[in-house]
């Protein structure tokens, strides 16, 4: 196996575990506890990343309309996501959701070539085939 695909397989597992251990939390807990855990504990790994991974970045950004924006909105969708994934767990299952997940893509392909009228990169047809 090359070092990508160890990586991504190695990715997954770890989702889908993360996945399934909420859900066994979403049934066991209240909402409020879930969601105090995850935001604590996202937080902090988002943090640890950002200072490890993207300090230069950080300091080298310029904080105007044009670059706060999208941060607010994008902390907004994330959470939305996040809020909403304890009852999804709740209702559907971490089956459910790791499918809704994978298939995340493959939607963003087919609305911005029907929505957008962009063409599908050859990488993508290429990384949906199966080996």
């Amino acid at each position: 196996m090359r070092l990508w695909e160890t990586r991504c397989d190695s990715w997954c597992h770890f989702v889908r575990s993360s996945n399934v251990s909420v859900e066994y939390l979403a049934h066991r807990v209240e909402t409020t506890e879930l969601l105090a855990f995850i935001g604590c504990s996202g937080s902090l790994i988002s943090i640890t990343q950002l200072l490890l991974l993207e300090k230069e970045e950080l300091q080298s950004l310029s904080f105007d309309g044009s670059t706060v924006l999208p941060m607010v909105v994008f902390s907004l969708a994330l959470f939305a996501f996040y809020s909403l994934t304890p009852l999804m767990l709740r209702l559907g299952g971490a089956a459910l959701f790791n499918l809704s997940l994978l298939t995340s893509d493959l939607w963003a392909v087919g609305v911005s070539a029907v929505v957008f009228n962009q063409p599908v990169s050859l990488s993508f047809q290429f990384l949906s085939l199966e080996p």
